[in-house]
């Protein structure tokens, strides 16, 4: 009796030996793993691992600080959202217990992006009611441009190429500064101006002209900004040709900073005899003296909105 009961003892330490062999803890992972590339958005960092214990699969955890990202994957793409922090991989290994966590790399930055190069000129006339154009050549890069006008430092105008000329523009200089998406920095163009606020119209009489009956028309003085700023000229061709020129209004000679050239030039403004001009049609009379003969002409101009 007692020999069977000790063959069964025996028996069951056995068991109790086997069953603890089948649940032996895995082995501790060991190795290392180390992270290449730039912690820039954009760029791609890479998981590297060196003597790693074990065969079974390896498991890749990224992390941005303390939270789980990206995919169980060797690589990982940095994101905008890992801006101003650091990341670190931690690998396991199937039949190993335990992981390997990289050091930290970072933090992350913004991608830079290359300076903006190219040209930006303007075209068109510099007088209100007159367009702009903005022209580039060579401009750097291929995304949306954005355009800026400024009048002196004040910014103006839209998102547009062009740029319309306003009242409020005269006296000052106008710009126009270039960005493009996907560049750094912007190109400026040279100020063009100052701003004029009239078209600047003028007439030209030669001598055959004196033989005209009817008035000649002349320059349209345009009120597009302040009146005074109105003006336009007539000029008489060859005056080598002549004694003496004079200029009437109403009867009464023009004399004074309006005449110019030797009387050649009469540059015409909306205050004549220092009286203002309304709005319509008014004449000035040319007279020429030449070889003792006297030559006169009527010129229509107009002052008009």
């Amino acid at each position: 009796m007692r020999k069977i009961m000790s063959l069964a003892g025996i028996v069951m330490v056995l068991g109790l030996v086997f069953v603890g062999c089948t649940n032996a803890i895995n082995p501790i992972l060991r190795g290392t793993v180390t992270i290449t590339g730039t912690a820039v958005v954009g760029q791609t960092l890479t998981a590297n691992i060196g003597d790693l214990d074990g065969s079974g699969d390896v498991t890749f955890q990224w992390r941005r600080g303390t939270t789980a990202i990206g995919t169980n994957s060797p690589t990982y793409q940095v994101q905008s959202a890992d801006i101003g922090f650091t990341i670190t991989v931690t690998v396991t290994r199937a039949g190993s217990s335990g992981s390997v966590t990289s050091a930290e790399i970072g933090p992350v930055t913004a991608a830079s992006l290359p300076s903006l190069t190219g040209t930006v000129s303007i075209s068109g006339t510099t007088q209100v009611g007159q367009t702009l154009t903005a022209n580039i050549e060579n401009l750097g890069g291929t995304g949306t441009i954005t355009y800026q006008w400024r009048r002196g430092t004040t910014n103006i105008g839209t998102n547009s190429q062009t740029y319309q000329v306003q009242a409020a523009d005269v006296g000052h200089t106008i710009t126009v500064t270039v960005t493009r998406s996907g560049s750094s920095g912007n190109v400026t163009s040279v100020a063009v101006g100052p701003v004029v606020s009239i078209i600047r119209e003028g007439l030209t009489i030669e001598f055959a002209d004196f033989h005209k009956m009817a008035p000649i028309q002349g320059p349209t003085l345009r009120l597009l900004g302040t009146p005074e700023e109105a003006s336009g000229t007539i000029t008489v061709a060859s005056p080598e040709l002549y004694d003496s020129i004079r200029w009437f209004f109403e009867g009464r000679e023009i004399t004074g900073n309006m005449v110019s050239n030797n009387g050649a030039v009469l540059t015409l403004g909306t205050r004549i005899h220092g009286e203002m001009l309304g709005i319509g049609s008014h004449e000035v009379t040319v007279e020429v003296r030449k070889s003792g003969r006297l030559y006169s002409q009527r010129i229509a101009f107009t002052v008009a909105r």
